[in-house]
């Protein structure tokens, strides 16, 4: 990138940050409001409430990615148009495809960022999120430590140390006590599978039962297993799909396949997760020909309104379409690029435009 390109990626940084800023604020506002109807339900309070809406923040800022690259391009842009600096700019050499091609590379900052928020950060995060909710709206105690998760039936303890993919019971250690207190069988499995009607089946078991101080040890490829996780305390520990990892569900969905069964949420948020990196590309390149687009007779903020306008359409379009895909069957791939697509050939028709006006 030359001086001049670097200076408007500066601009158009500033940008995204006070617009990121902006928006994240009002959607946080929101879902305090959604969250803080809930308060008072079971253990749940209005701290309980506050710290769910930080935690699902970073979550929240990758749905924001692709509408922050077309308003951020946007300001930034505008404030070189308010200042005459575009002009001046332009009138050095510097062509539009010049500027469109710093604010692209500009806008794989924001790429990088929602790469690492999706994988890394965002995860975690909401994962707390959940079970902090879960266990404060609901009454059946699950405990939560560095070993895993506890939960209590009768006098039965069970240990999940690890859920796999977010959604699978894995290392799993179940005590059965008698009525004096007496440990009398102990059974550890690889992991659990629901089998319909609150059953459950366990895989890869190895059982010790305690008899007259004597230990008898067994091992089963597949267990039977009625009382291991209530709906209540599964509900808890099972994360949803918008909660996990792209690498979580890419596992998750090659598990279900190999088992022949259908994971349509899963695909589906797979994809919208994918799908991020390319419509905040797009959104950038659509902001270029906005921001060239006629200042000095309809003026800076017309185009920003446009802009706001066009970027709440495409953010309403993708969680529009993600419900209506599901009830319809579409496929996930089609659903999650849909208004990407089409935002796309909205971009190329107004470069296409710009370029024949000159």
């Amino acid at each position: 990138m030359s001086l001049i390109e670097r200076y408007i990626g500066t601009r158009i940084v500033a940008g995204y940050l006070v617009v990121l800023l902006v928006l994240a604020a009002i959607f946080s506002f929101l879902a305090l409001v959604e969250e803080l109807e809930q308060v008072g339900e079971g253990g749940y309070e209005a701290a309980d409430a506050l710290r769910v809406v930080m935690l699902t923040l970073p979550g929240r800022a990758v749905e924001l990615i692709p509408v922050t690259a077309l308003l951020g391009t946007l300001a930034g842009l505008a404030w070189l148009s308010s200042h005459s600096e575009l002009t001046a700019i332009q009138a050095m050499g510097v062509s539009r495809g010049a500027v469109g091609r710093a604010s692209l590379i500009t806008a794989l900052s924001l790429v990088a960022a929602s790469l690492v928020l999706q994988e890394l950060i965002a995860p975690p995060a909401a994962a707390s999120a959940h079970m902090q909710r879960s266990m404060a709206l609901n009454e059946e105690i699950v405990l939560r430590t560095e070993h895993g998760f506890w939960s209590r039936d009768e006098r039965q303890f069970i240990n999940v140390g690890h859920m796999r993919f977010g959604q699978i019971p894995s290392d799993i250690d179940i005590f059965q006590f008698d009525q004096e207190g007496q440990l009398r069988v102990f059974t550890q499995a690889e992991r659990a599978a629901a089998a319909g009607r609150g059953s459950w089946i366990l895989h890869g078991v190895t059982q010790k039962v305690m008899v007259g101080g004597q230990v008898h040890v067994s091992h089963e490829p597949r267990l039977a297993w009625n009382r291991f996780l209530t709906p209540k305390q599964r509900s808890v520990m099972i994360l949803p799909p918008e909660a996990l990892a792209p690498s979580d569900l890419l596992g998750y969905l090659e598990h279900l396949r190999a088992r022949n069964r259908e994971g349509d949420r899963y695909a589906l948020a797979l994809w919208r997760k994918l799908a991020v990196p390319f419509t905040t590309m797009v959104m950038a390149a659509l902001a270029v020909p906005f921001a060239f687009g006629r200042p000095r007779a309809a003026g800076v903020g017309h185009q920003l309104v446009l802009g706001a306008i066009v970027g709440v359409a495409v953010y309403l379009a993708d969680q529009v379409l993600a419900q209506l895909g599901l009830l319809v069957g579409l496929p996930a791939a089609v659903t999650a690029l849909l208004p990407t697509t089409a935002v796309a050939v909205l971009a190329g028709g107004l470069w296409w435009h710009s370029a024949h006006r000159l």
